[in-house]
């Protein structure tokens, strides 16, 4: 299979059209009343439900087959943070967040020797491109 840019890698034009995607449907929530009333929360909150999930959805664009696991939260694919920690964080800090009106999750996993080194720089930087 050829390599595809894909978000989660840091890849500006993959990360710039997940914005405008995600953008579009959080305004799209923003824009409506509920039929009870009150507003919507529009958010990425799939807890450990997107592996569950992913079983129900076909395969997508970007290379993820029948069956796998989707997004975890507003990381990447499953597997498609190749690029590591730093290229997923931009991903996720390119998201217009601030539309998310719930909590938009970022999950990250480190090895436990490196998380005294660069859990705060890797969080600090997230929080200056806008994560939250």
């Amino acid at each position: 299979m050829r390599a595809r840019p894909g978000y989660g890698a840091g890849d500006p034009g993959a990360d710039n059209l997940a914005s405008v995607i995600a953008g579009d449907i959080w305004d799209a929530f923003n824009q409506r009343e509920p039929w009870l009333g009150g507003a919507f929360l529009p958010s990425s909150i799939q807890f450990a439900t997107y592996a569950e999930s992913g079983r129900e959805v076909g395969p997508t664009p970007d290379g993820r087959r029948r069956g796998e696991p989707l997004c975890d939260f507003v990381a990447a694919i499953h597997g498609r943070d190749a690029q590591g920690p730093t290229a997923m964080l931009t991903s996720a800090a390119s998201l217009c967040l601030d539309k998310a009106l719930g909590t938009p999750v970022t999950n990250m996993r480190l090895q436990k020797e490196h998380v005294a080194k660069t859990l705060k720089p890797l969080a600090m930087g997230y929080f200056r491109q806008g994560g939250m």
